[in-house]
């Protein structure tokens, strides 16, 4: 059995207070659209997706907030996916620090076509 690669995806340095102003306060949530295509022949999925907070000066590095199976995602449309953001993220934003950032980790089986990320917004 071979493994799969996993990819990170990595966003730009966020400032908290920019985070607060667009999601109207403190979010509690972070969602995202996805698009997965239809899985390979023999495969029941096209994989996962892990999401990860982080903000190192407020001493928040990769903090998990959550995994979306894409076994049950709906394939070859966008499908929001919604996460909560882990209590010590949350912390992080109502301070003013402008080195917040968001990891996903895709991991997904050789040949499985392209999963489009889009739309990533906090909110409450």
């Amino acid at each position: 059995m071979q493994a799969s690669p996993a990819v990170a995806v990595i966003s730009a340095a966020l400032s908290s207070a920019d985070i607060r102003a667009l999601a109207a306060g403190t979010p509690s949530t972070l969602s995202y659209d996805l698009y997965a295509p239809t899985p390979p022949t023999g495969l029941p999925s096209v994989g996962v997706v892990n999401l990860f907070v982080s903000s190192p000066s407020s001493g928040v590095l990769l903090a998990f907030a959550g995994t979306a199976d894409l076994s049950t995602t709906p394939t070859n449309e966008f499908v929001t996916q919604n996460m909560k953001v882990p209590a010590a993220f949350r912390q992080a934003l109502l301070g003013n620090h402008t080195d917040l950032r968001v990891t996903f980790l895709i991991d997904t089986p050789p040949n499985s076509g392209r999963l489009l990320l889009s739309n990533v917004r906090f909110g409450s």
